[in-house]
């Protein structure tokens, strides 16, 4: 704001450069009207962020193999738990996430892998 008054107040001046110095006092003072926009449109921002976090949840956590918990708290340290394991895999802490895990679903007979199919014929 001391800029602009002083870019003003400078256009008494016998020598003054008009177009630049208003130009600076009007950029300048609209400063505080650009800054109640931008953090207006950050609100709204961070609202589609949250929502997109919140819908990804379940289907991230099947990916990595978990099961998500009851509570809150308990979600809480699981992602607590997710974030340290991706920032040092092989931390004190690394098997934190046992308990989490979903319990393998099993193979259908019809998939196992035990070797050709006897009712197949070559």
């Amino acid at each position: 704001m001391l800029v602009a008054a002083a870019a003003l107040a400078s256009l008494t001046a016998a020598a003054a450069h008009v177009a630049p110095l208003l130009a600076t006092a009007i950029a300048l003072l609209l400063t505080p009207v650009w800054y109640r926009c931008a953090v207006s449109a950050t609100d709204s921002w961070a609202s589609t962020v949250r929502a997109l976090v919140n819908t990804g949840r379940k289907p991230l956590a099947e990916a990595l193999g978990l099961a998500l918990p009851a509570t809150l708290d308990e979600e809480r340290t699981m992602w607590t738990a997710v974030t340290r394991q991706t920032l040092r895999p092989f931390g004190d802490r690394s098997d934190a996430l046992d308990i989490f895990r979903s319990s393998p679903t099993p193979t259908p007979a019809s998939t196992s892998v035990t070797g050709p199919d006897p009712t197949r014929s070559p």
